[in-house]
């Protein structure tokens, strides 16, 4: 029986999948939401048979929820460093970069290399990885309004107060309400590496006054 592999290429709206068998790839894309989770695994079972292993790199807040459904519907899910998927394109001389290419490279580097299955985090782990998400979607609106203002801001005839200023001082008390001090029990049963390691790989970065 032919080995299948799917890969994954992931990103924060949208994610390709190549599913490969026999050398021939299938490819689709889909919306990085629970709809798009669910049209996901949809188009898996129309190949029927056994279901495929499914590897994806490691993008932390975008590659985590997706990972979670796949595991939850029995597919077996490989999440893994980025690093070792760039080196294994090196290894291979690749050089197109797209997001079709890269999802057909993680596929081809699930066959080759059958990275150990990935297991999903403990509760708390989950929980702060949502908090995490919120963070950064709350700051990427800030940088958004900001770019806006200093956009349109020649052409009008009296500026009165960014907007962005505005914004920020309405987007404070949501930021805030996830402060240092219900992270800290949230984690408290993990130790503050885990954060340490949240802290370093956020984008945007978060401010160093969250460091523990």
């Amino acid at each position: 029986m032919s080995q299948v592999t799917v890969g994954v290429d992931i990103a924060k709206h949208k994610f390709d999948v190549a599913r490969l068998e026999n050398g021939k790839y299938k490819h689709k894309k889909f919306d990085n939401t629970p709809e798009g989770f669910a049209a996901l695994i949809v188009w898996l079972t129309t190949f029927g048979g056994v279901k495929p292993s499914v590897c994806m790199e490691a993008t932390g807040a975008y590659s985590i929820p997706l990972a979670e459904c796949l595991a939850q519907s029995g597919y077996p899910v490989a999440v893994v460093n980025p690093a070792r998927i760039k080196g294994f394109a090196k290894s291979e001389l690749s050089r197109i970069k797209t997001d079709k290419a890269d999802a057909k490279l993680i596929a081809r580097y699930a066959q080759e290399k059958k990275p150990p299955l990935w297991t999903p985090p403990p509760a708390n782990i989950r929980e702060l990885q949502a908090l995490l998400r919120r963070i950064e979607d709350l700051l990427e609106c800030s940088k958004w309004r900001k770019t806006d203002w200093i956009r349109l801001t020649p052409r009008l005839p009296n500026p009165s107060e960014p907007s962005w200023h505005i914004w920020s001082r309405r987007l404070k008390p949501h930021a805030n309400a996830f402060n240092v001090l219900s992270i800290k029990t949230l984690i408290s049963g993990t130790g503050a590496l885990c954060w340490k390691r949240f802290l370093a790989s956020a984008k945007p970065p978060l401010p160093t006054s969250w460091s523990l």
